[in-house]
């Protein structure tokens, strides 16, 4: 077997690698390591909410049933927590300068409502695992958001490094690639990061076993893929015969709105997925679609405006539809993390994944009786497969489910924000 300094000697122990089993799990000088895969943890949330007549669940395990807004994560159903009726007590139905939906938006991971004047909010839940666990990767934590990143200190920005501090957001695929392989952000003609270590890792492959030369295979393959993708998504166009585009429009958006925002979920989640297979990170945050977002939806769902347009506009099939959406880049995205053995346990079994929002009913823009999922087993401190209603229990503060997720990711910790109860996930 490999060690980590078999490694280094190949020329790829600073290189981001796939679990492989053929790696020792202590150096041969006795000095341990981390036995199995890490824990990992990936927040998602979307500001608007659901359109509930569409989202729904009921039974546990293979029979679990799904409304349509769900249907994509059928193939996931031993896999998830589907988990209705918690909310924020404290950051219900708040206003932040007038605007009825940046309070829910901005409270979403930590329950706490904002202070304008004072610019305070909290430390979010996802940066209190990411304190602890986060130095233990390059990338203490990894922030996304899906329709780019506005001047307002109070949209966009659901992640918070300490109460007067928000984390630095990236919503290009490109710069959170750059981010997590520690590269500049490379022009079009770039070559592939595998091509400078690319005869180390011919050697490597040599020496390791074939299961583990599957694994490095498919993990090279997978790195070239993405890059194949981001690239395209940015390739500009090539000269030729040339004629003005007739553009509608509902598609003229300012800049920083992206055009094709659910291609762009894809991408991200492809990142994510790279930077948890190599350990570069172990904690993520991703805002998929913001509370007030200009994306147009128009070239997935046929008379779409934007998600809120058509939440004041109540067209049931439109909601519905764009919910799937969203889930179906979600579950593409589980669906990947539970296809990838790290030995022991797939990435998924692994991981804690939640879905949630600020808002419940899209077109109530309500925000006290929230919709959340939550996908994996943190290493047996999960326990999926099941629907767990808690809008009947008096102490269904969603800041419970934040302290299990917390618990649940290794951090010691006996309360968040004010609850020391956290929800029984096991």
């Amino acid at each position: 077997m490999l060690s980590r300094r078999d490694l280094i000697r190949c020329g790829v122990g600073s290189f981001a690698l796939p679990f492989l089993e053929s790696v020792l799990a202590k150096e041969p000088d006795g000095v341990p390591q981390p036995a199995g895969a890490p824990k990992r943890l990936v927040a998602v949330a979307i500001g608007m909410g659901v359109y509930p007549p569409g989202w729904w669940a009921k039974g546990d395990g293979e029979a679990m049933q799904f409304g349509p807004a769900l249907e994509p994560f059928a193939k996931l159903r031993r896999e998830m927590l589907v988990i209705e009726g918690l909310f924020h007590p404290a950051a219900s139905n708040y206003e932040i300068l007038g605007n009825a939906h940046w309070g829910k938006e901005v409270s979403v991971f930590c329950g706490v409502r904002a202070d304008p004047q004072a610019v305070r909010l909290a430390t979010t839940f996802d940066q209190v695992v990411a304190r602890q666990i986060g130095p233990s990767t390059p990338v203490p934590s990894l922030v996304l958001n899906g329709e780019g990143i506005g001047d307002n200190l109070w949209k966009c920005r659901v992640s918070w490094l300490n109460p007067q501090t928000p984390a630095p957001i990236i919503s290009d695929p490109r710069r959170a690639f750059a981010r997590v392989f520690d590269t500049a952000p490379p022009p079009d003609d770039e070559r592939s990061i595998l091509d400078a270590v690319h005869g180390d890792l011919a050697r490597l492959g040599a020496t390791v076993s074939r299961a583990d030369g599957q694994r490095l295979q498919e993990w090279q393959d997978s790195i070239r893929e993405l890059e194949v993708r981001i690239q395209a998504a940015h390739q500009p166009p090539q000269p030729g015969n040339w004629q003005p585009a007739v553009i509608p429009a509902a598609e003229l958006q300012s800049p920083g709105t992206a055009t094709d925002l659910v291609a762009r979920w894809d991408l991200l989640f492809d990142v994510i997925l790279l930077a948890l297979r190599a350990d570069r990170t172990r904690v993520v945050s991703f805002l998929m679609s913001d509370c007030n977002g200009g994306a147009n939806f128009s070239a997935h769902v046929p008379g779409s405006l934007t998600y809120h347009g058509d939440s004041h506009n109540v067209k049931p099939e439109n909601l519905t539809e764009i919910s799937r959406l969203h889930m179906k880049s979600l579950a593409r995205f589980a669906e990947r993390m539970h296809a990838i053995d790290e030995g022991g346990g797939s990435l998924l079994d692994h991981s804690a994944v939640l879905y949630t929002s600020g808002q419940g009913d899209a077109t109530k823009h309500n925000s006290d009786y929230l919709h959340s999922l939550l996908l994996g087993r943190a290493h047996g401190a999960i326990r999926p497969g099941r629907t767990l209603d808690f809008s009947k229990d008096p102490h269904r503060e969603m800041n419970r489910l934040f302290l299990s997720l917390i618990q649940a990711s290794g951090v010691s910790a006996s309360s968040y924000e004010g609850i020391d109860r956290p929800l029984d996930l096991a």
